[in-house]
C-alpha cells in the first residue's frame, strides 16, 4: 500500500521556489517534480503557494508558457518560470484576460441570456447586466496588455 506523506506547503513552496527558473524555457510538472522529490500533486500546491510568494514577497512576475509547452501521453504541459522582462509579463497577462474575457461571454450568453429569456426577474437582469460589463472592461484589458 502507498503511504502519503503529507508535507507543508511552506516546505513544498521552497523546494518548488528553489527550482523554478527565471526566464524560459521554464519547467513542466513533470520536472519539477523530479528535481523536487515531490509529486505531482504537491508542485501544484507549491506553484500556487509561489504564484502567491510571487507577488506578495519576491515582486516577480510568475507565468507560464504553452508556446513552450511539452505534449506528454496524457496531456499538454505547460512550462513554468519568472518573467524576465516585460513582454514575457504582458503575454502572459494578454493570454489570461483573453481566457476570462471568454469565459464571462459563455457565462453570459450560455447561462444568463437563456435564464433572463425563461424566468425573468430584475436579479438575472442584474447579474445579466453586470456581465456585460465585466465582458467590456476585460476587453478594454486585453487591448492594454496588447500594447507593447
Amino acid at each position: 500500500m502507498l503511504m502519503r506523506t503529507y508535507i507543508r506547503r511552506e516546505e513544498v513552496t521552497a523546494r518548488v521556489l528553489d527550482a523554478l527558473p527565471v526566464g524560459p524555457p521554464g519547467k513542466t510538472k513533470k520536472m519539477l517534480a523530479k528535481e523536487t522529490g515531490l509529486n505531482l500533486g504537491q508542485v501544484g500546491r507549491g506553484l500556487n503557494g509561489v504564484r502567491e510568494f510571487a507577488a506578495e514577497v519576491k515582486s516577480e512576475a510568475f507565468v507560464h508558457d504553452p508556446t513552450a509547452a511539452v505534449i506528454g501521453r496524457k496531456a499538454v504541459q505547460f512550462r513554468y518560470y519568472f518573467a524576465e522582462n516585460r513582454i514575457e509579463a504582458k503575454d502572459y497577462l494578454r493570454r489570461r484576460l483573453s481566457l476570462l474575457q471568454t469565459w464571462a461571454a459563455n457565462l453570459r450568453t450560455g447561462t444568463a441570456d437563456p435564464a433572463l429569456k425563461k424566468f425573468g426577474g430584475a436579479n438575472l437582469r442584474s447579474i445579466d447586466r453586470h456581465l456585460t460589463r465585466i465582458q467590456e472592461d476585460l476587453e478594454e484589458l486585453v487591448e492594454m496588455a496588447e500594447r507593447r
